[in-house]
């Protein structure tokens, strides 16, 4: 099998304004673009017979979105060497922008301004101090956008939701207690696309009714929110 796939497929190179296409023919009867990790390589297969114009096509309607990810995956590189200061690029609900520090001896906060986040600080704050303060913003942005995420699936559910809270979390998104009617969402969600939000609010909320993972429970999501796969797919990535 291995050998028969090898041999079905035939790998070229597409050059689109300053990005680089890894097109690969297939037997495959649609067109499919990936932005891979680490360095934000761009995948495209499409069908054997598939004219290339349309290739090209298909590849230049997509160039705003292809940018977008090679800038989130390179933010994510590089998101261990953050020192909060000017300049740096930062996610909100998947949208891009520049920090910037601004020296002020007020109480710290983060002014959205455009598409620059306004850190105002202390010139001598430290970088473990700037990182909180934003991070208590983004906790901020997901708790205004949470509860009326709650409320939707509350009524489409007929249940409730007695507490929620964000905090960080290395291997969950999110995570409930159905007895108590609580749950907890990861703080890195303030990040991803606002369908991320809601597909792992909705998650959780469904275990409330199915405690396990199986038929009935992605039956009840895809219910309720019938493109879930696509936000779980986001999720993946960086």
């Amino acid at each position: 099998m291995g050998n028969r796939s090898i041999k079905n497929l035939s790998t070229t190179q597409l050059h689109i304004q300053d990005v680089i296409i890894e097109l690969t023919r297939k037997n495959v009867k649609n067109i499919n673009l990936r932005v891979t990790q680490p360095e934000g390589q761009v995948r495209v297969s499409a069908p054997k017979r598939m004219p290339v114009d349309l290739i090209y096509a298909f590849v230049i309607s997509k160039y705003d979105w292809i940018l977008l990810q090679q800038q989130r995956l390179q933010a994510h590189v590089n998101q261990n060497t953050f020192v909060y200061q000017s300049g740096e690029k930062h996610f909100c609900f998947d949208q891009q922008y520049e920090l910037r520090h601004i020296y002020s001896d007020a109480k710290p906060k983060v002014v959205l301004n455009g598409q620059v986040l306004e850190l105002y600080a202390n010139k001598q704050v430290s970088c473990e101090k700037r990182q909180s303060i934003l991070e208590a913003w983004y906790r901020d942005q997901l708790k205004n956008q949470i509860p009326i995420l709650i409320n939707k699936y509350e009524l489409l559910m007929d249940l409730k939701v007695r507490e929620f809270g964000v905090k960080k979390m290395k291997t969950r998104w999110g995570t409930c207690n159905p007895r108590a009617k609580r749950i907890w969402l990861n703080l890195e969600l303030a990040k991803k696309p606002i369908e991320c939000l809601e597909y792992v609010v909705l998650h959780e909320m469904t275990h409330f009714l199915e405690p396990k993972h199986n038929l009935r429970f992605y039956n009840f999501v895809t219910e309720y929110m019938p493109g879930w796969k696509m936000a779980e797919q986001k999720l993946s990535l960086p």
